[in-house]
């Protein structure tokens, strides 16, 4: 039986029109683990880098025309992918952060996209030199994204190295 004391009172149920992005106290943290927007945002322009500076030698440098199959890999190809890749990634990232195990199962899931996104070159028939350059910006890619995603070294587990403080006496 419900007494009348056990019932939420009607200013305290739930309206349904919250915010689901913050809780009873303000925002939801980022994940403790979890880059923060500035070192994912760093993170994203880094493999942007490093992927336009494999083209630019691959391709004007070198002479190497980056098709594969019938598709052109160039600066209008590759800057739309690793952005939205790259925040994709992150998100994931994010909401995985607050598992206990989270920063490990993004790693794996990272590295397995990573390793199948260098069957997409030799798959669409690239050869020679332009295969290896275009394994050498998927490896940079996700090379970057992986380790600027993960989070800071160590924070892995951070919650389960620190000690409680014991207040002196």
């Amino acid at each position: 039986m419900t007494t009348p004391q056990s019932r939420p009172r009607p200013e305290s149920r739930p309206t349904g029109d919250s915010d689901p992005n913050t809780g009873p106290s303000g925002p939801r943290p980022v994940p403790p683990s979890a880059p923060g927007p500035a070192r994912a945002g760093l993170s994203i322009v880094i493999a942007l880098v490093a992927a336009l500076l494999v083209w630019v030698l691959a391709t004007p440098i070198a002479g190497l025309d980056l098709h594969a199959g019938s598709f052109s890999v160039d600066p209008g190809a590759i800057i739309p992918a690793i952005l939205m890749l790259g925040v994709l990634a992150w998100a994931l990232r994010l909401a995985l952060g607050f598992a206990s195990r989270g920063a490990k199962i993004w790693t794996i899931i990272a590295v397995a996209v990573m390793v199948l996104s260098l069957l997409g070159p030799i798959v669409l028939g690239a050869s020679g030199g332009a295969l290896v350059a275009l394994l050498a910006m998927h490896l940079l890619v996700g090379g970057v994204l992986i380790l600027g995603l993960r989070g800071p070294r160590g924070a892995l587990h951070a919650s389960r190295t620190q000690k409680p403080e014991v207040p002196s006496s």
